[in-house]
């Protein structure tokens, strides 16, 4: 699944990133971060609920989780070299899927660029979200310098997470599928997922496909989250912005040739599976021979999970439920950790501290100071 966290970022975006002759768009901050003092709102508590169910899928087996360390140690270099191989292939098929979405709307950024972009978005979604920096808003402050629209930059973004989605649900069903015929028993937790990813995903095309009417169900939906966003003190969205956002989800949609499709869906799979097979190929450097179906079950279930707990990268979350997972898959509750830890090493703080030289690199060579 993308990184997902949307904080607040306005103060990175402004107007003038965009081209002078382009016409006048409804304005509106991005949106800020959730939540009011002393009140936690379903979010929050969501995500306690997430905890809640890793910590009771994990804590009944926490006496092996001491020799994690000492695992560690037995590392095979051979098959952690070729996880770092792995993840920067799923690195370079981000940066590839950003640059095919950006396309719809006849924007050219180069490859090296975005790559840098992706990268400094994933440090600052990960490492500085109390200072109103996300992924998204760092990402709409450089990719504006380059000529690209605030709205490009969003619509693209929402059309990324769906190719995520999509193919976090063609994995697990392929590989649902794939136990079931060797007669094992199915996982109707990760058939949940699917269904629950397809059903999201259904819900999000009918939004990007339909056309924006005055008092349907997405306005009404608009009024109640500004009655939320009014009881906070934060700026409401009009229905002006709304119907906006919503044709433009839509002529992206439908200016999608067939051969960016496919090019579209292929770099989110080589992106998602190269994660899985980086996993996989952790587990074996650690001596555990897995089936593949599981480890690719166990790393989506996850990454859905860390994803809709709204943490950056999903911290904590991914790492408990994978923990969890793949110890009920056969794996030894410290290798399980251990795996877990390098795997996380690899896949989310390498490529941020990456990220934070490549936001350096960006902010060297961009004209506007950087809290502007």
């Amino acid at each position: 699944m993308p990184d997902q966290t949307l904080a607040g970022g306005g103060m990175l975006v402004s107007a003038s990133d965009h081209s002078s002759g382009a016409a006048e768009r409804p304005k509106e901050d991005l949106p800020s971060l959730p939540g009011s003092p002393g009140r936690p709102d379903l979010r929050q508590l969501f995500l306690i609920a997430l905890l809640a169910m890793g910590a009771y899928l994990l804590l009944p087996q926490l006496a092996g989780v001491g020799d994690a360390i000492l695992l560690l140690e037995q590392l095979s270099p051979q098959y952690v070299g070729a996880a770092l191989a792995l993840q920067t292939i799923s690195v370079l098929s981000h940066a590839h899927v950003v640059q095919q979405t950006l396309r719809i709307f006849e924007t050219s950024v180069r490859f090296v660029t975005l790559l840098e972009i992706s990268l400094a978005s994933g440090f600052a979604t990960l490492l500085v979200p109390s200072v109103g920096l996300s992924g998204l808003a760092l990402r709409c402050r450089y990719l504006g310098e380059r000529g690209c629209s605030l709205d490009a930059t969003t619509v693209a973004f929402t059309i990324e997470a769906v190719g995520q989605a999509a193919a976090h649900t063609a994995m697990t069903a392929i590989a649902f599928t794939h136990r079931v015929t060797q007669g094992r028993q199915p996982p109707w937790a990760s058939l949940a997922l699917v269904l629950l990813v397809l059903l999201l995903g259904t819900a999000t095309l009918v939004m990007l496909l339909a056309n924006p009417a005055k008092r349907d169900w997405r306005f009404r939906l608009l009024h109640t989250v500004n009655r939320f966003r009014r009881r906070r003190g934060q700026p409401i969205i009009t229905d002006d912005v709304l119907e906006h956002r919503l044709t433009e989800l839509q002529l992206s949609v439908t200016n999608l040739s067939a051969s960016l499709t496919v090019r579209l869906i292929i770099g989110n799979m080589c992106r998602n599976l190269a994660s899985a097979l980086a996993l996989y190929v952790t587990l074996m450097a650690l001596n555990q021979r897995v089936p593949l179906s599981s480890v690719v079950l166990s790393y989506s279930f996850a990454d859905v999970l860390g994803g809709v707990s709204s943490l950056p990268a999903g911290l904590l979350v991914t790492e408990t439920s994978l923990s969890a997972l793949l110890n009920r898959a056969g794996v030894p509750i410290s290798a399980a950790v251990a795996a877990t830890l390098v795997f996380r090493f690899i896949s989310v703080w390498l490529p941020r501290a990456i990220g934070l030289f490549a936001w350096i690199d960006l902010q060297r060579r961009s004209k506007r100071p950087l809290w502007s």
